[in-house]
């Protein structure tokens, strides 16, 4: 739990029911080039390096026909390609389709490589493609399109709507009137009368028409520049306010539950939380407790020049954190994060999207349908809240960590005012793009703020996309420390402190060369802000939006204060281990019981918490280099030590941790355990497997990877 990319992986299904239905669309689909290799169960949305996780065919028995063509040389592709998910919940995150649907159009063989050839009796034109270097980028292989598209995407449902505050609804410390209302109701479940639902948007005025009817074209107006009327920049009252009885329209509601506008003490206080510290009221990651803006009570870089990645420590005052009955800071836990969307990006967003800026920080009414959003973890119901639009591209959606997806193209193409754009957008959610489309979705990552870029003349409603968007989802770090003993001086005062370790995660970006991931650069964020204040001699007042997260997890819960320990870790993955060898040192009769297996690229620049393990860390720990010296890995100094490994996963309460990179280390180590199984065990490899199961099951044998 040591890395925020942990709360992308998810399973709930098994995989063999996947595998087993993509083989049957293979078997229908004529143009694959050859069997299908056996797929990983491992989602994955990041570059895999390793040409194994690359689907290349080499088949020198497949026949060639006049109907086939040939595979296009593959560009760099994402581990995705060869099953981009494993279960139902992971392909609508990641395409907003069903399982059904993605096996029947992406089967992950690489049959998505081939250019179709144009089919007989169709007519196709040359479109002309934007010119900017943000579609250049995408690097979509698109030649004459198809003058009639068949089963292009539905424009998705719209579930999130933004609408203005009357004058007299704008949440203020005095209680406002139950008669209250909005300018604009949300309509009945049951639709518009037809003959509301022929009125014209006022979008009509300043963006053309688009070809598709929009579903509630009465609630478009308030989320772009469309929406500032004539006179002085005020809203443009919506026409259909009026054919709706004033009796049927609902008083605004500000906190979900409440039923007027009155505000209590307590909502009052949630009102005016700082939303440039923690999010909005209404995000509860960790229901039913609030986030908990900790503050940073130091930071510090803990790699040198020269590392190939950044890693921070961070002490977090912990003081003050509200009590919960049933849950404490544990050795081996980890806090959740609410990061927020970079500032600049998010202003950079709004820009593109044309939101004027007097609406930005302007509280507005947000009515949703149904689902959890913008809660993350509340009830999936409709719910009233009021909020910023800042607030809400700040806090609440995901720009940045997932793929686009149909209903994304389908959206922008339904609000781009250049023909040829919206041609190019409809053809990638068409049956006849989809070998594009899937191209385009494995390749190189690919953020929102590039495809507005790409795709300039696009300007959707916010609401209508932060209908669609992923939501922002809480990262994972585990505790560095003992949080039990973690004390500082704060002049007088003794203040409680939990210490993290957050690793810098990089991806390469069309527009800066790379960009950091939404955790971790927010905390690089954080950290630069603390150590240029200190420099200057400022006392920094900065914080991390947090709550107690997972203090049940398998490294929390299998940690027992007697026996013998032996803890492997690579990277940042180290860091809860340090948690696990302070407490346990401070302990006499746990002398020669613990024993740390650190793997790094170079000790001198990327070993984390060198001299930071208590009095015996010279005893207790041994750091395996993969650049400098004999370049050996942890994996192989796991094999190397086969005798201590066997000594302690067959004593009393003896326990094997391991912590880091499913790819970089977690598989190598787990393989390497399977061999001193096989060796000390004299067990055959199938045996040796089933050990450690049976040990993990027995809370003896604990992997935390990612």
């Amino acid at each position: 739990m040591a890395h925020s990319r942990l709360s992308d992986i998810f399973a709930e299904e098994a995989a063999a029911a996947v595998a087993a239905a993509a083989a049957t669309a293979a078997a229908a689909n004529k143009h694959l080039p050859g069997p299908l290799r056996a797929p990983s169960i491992t989602p994955s949305l990041t570059y895999s390096e390793s040409g194994d996780d690359r689907d290349e065919y080499d088949d020198p028995h497949q026949s060639s026909s006049e109907d086939e063509t040939s595979i296009a040389t593959p560009r760099r592709r994402r581990a995705s390609t060869r099953l981009i998910a494993q279960n139902a919940a992971d392909i609508q995150r990641i395409t907003g389709e069903s399982s059904t649907q993605l096996i029947n159009r992406c089967c992950g063989g690489g049959c998505c490589l081939k250019t179709g050839a144009k089919a007989e009796g169709v007519e196709y034109e040359t479109v002309l493609l934007p010119d900017n270097d943000a579609f250049r980028s995408l690097q979509l292989k698109i030649g004459d399109i198809p003058t009639s598209l068949t089963s292009v995407a539905d424009i998705p449902e719209q579930t999130a709507y933004i609408l203005p505050l009357s004058a007299q609804s704008t949440p203020t410390p005095v209680a406002a009137s139950s008669e209250t209302s909005v300018e604009t109701p949300l309509p009945a479940a049951t639709g518009l009368a037809p003959e509301q639902e022929k009125l014209e948007s006022p979008a009509t005025e300043t963006q053309a028409k688009p070809t598709a009817t929009i579903d509630h074209p009465r609630l478009v107006p308030t989320d772009s520049a469309i929406s500032v009327g004539e006179d002085k920049g005020e809203l443009r009252k919506d026409k259909a306010t009026e054919l709706v009885p004033e009796a049927e329209q609902q008083p605004v509601e500000v906190l979900d539950g409440m039923q007027k506008l009155a505000i209590e003490p307590e909502v009052e206080e949630m009102l005016d939380l700082d939303t440039t510290i923690q999010p909005p009221f209404f995000v509860q990651p960790h229901p039913p407790y609030h986030v908990y803006p900790a503050r940073i009570h130091n930071a510090r870089e803990l790699t040198r020049p020269g590392a190939e990645k950044r890693t921070y420590h961070f002490d977090l005052d912990v003081t003050d954190y509200p009590v919960e009955s049933d849950t404490e800071f544990r050795v081996g836990g980890a806090i959740g994060v609410s990061a927020p969307n970079d500032t600049k990006l998010v202003d950079e967003l709004l820009d593109l999207l044309m939101v004027p800026r007097f609406l930005r920080d302007k509280p507005a009414l947000l009515r949703t349908t149904k689902g959890r959003w913008p809660t993350v973890w509340g009830d999936d119901k409709a719910r009233e809240l009021v909020t910023t639009r800042r607030d809400l591209l700040t806090w609440c959606s995901d720009v940045q960590s997932y793929p686009p997806t149909k209903g994304l193209l389908r959206l922008l193409a339904e609000y781009a005012s250049d023909e040829n754009e919206k041609k190019v957008l409809l053809f990638l959610c068409s049956a006849e793009g989809q070998g594009v489309f899937c191209d385009f979705r494995t390749g190189p990552h690919v953020s929102l703020q590039q495809m507005l870029y790409a795709f300039p003349s696009a300007k959707p409603p916010l609401d209508k996309l932060l209908s669609i968007l992923q939501p922002q989802m809480p990262r994972f770090y585990s505790l560095s420390n003992d949080p039990h003993e973690s004390l500082a001086k704060d002049g007088d005062r003794t203040r409680r402190v939990i210490e993290i370790a957050v690793t810098v995660h990089e991806s390469s970006d069309w527009l800066a060369g790379t960009r950091t991931g939404i955790g971790s650069g927010f905390f690089e964020r954080q950290a630069m802000k603390f150590l240029e204040a200190r420099q200057r001699g400022e006392e920094p007042d900065l914080y991390i939006p947090m709550f107690k997260g997972l203090m049940a997890n398998p490294l929390a819960k299998q940690f027992v204060p007697d026996g013998p320990m032996l803890l492997i870790g690579a990277g940042v993955g180290i860091a809860p281990f340090r948690g696990f060898v302070q407490r346990r040192l401070k302990t006499a009769n746990c002398a020669n019981k613990v024993w740390v297996l650190q793997g790094v690229r170079d000790s001198l620049v990327d070993e984390l918490y060198s001299g930071e393990w208590g009095v015996h860390e010279d005893e207790v720990k041994r750091v395996v280099e993969s650049r400098r010296g004999t370049g050996r890995y942890v994996q192989e100094e796991v094999r190397q030590q086969a005798d201590l490994v066997w000594h302690v996963i067959n004593s009393v309460d003896g326990r094997v941790f391991v912590c880091g990179s499913t790819r970089g280390m977690g598989e190598g180590v787990h393989e390497a355990l399977i061999d001193v199984a096989m060796e000390k065990g004299n067990l055959g490899r199938e045996e040796a497997g089933k050990f450690w199961e049976l040990k993990k099951e027995a809370g003896q044998y604990t992997a935390e990877t990612w």
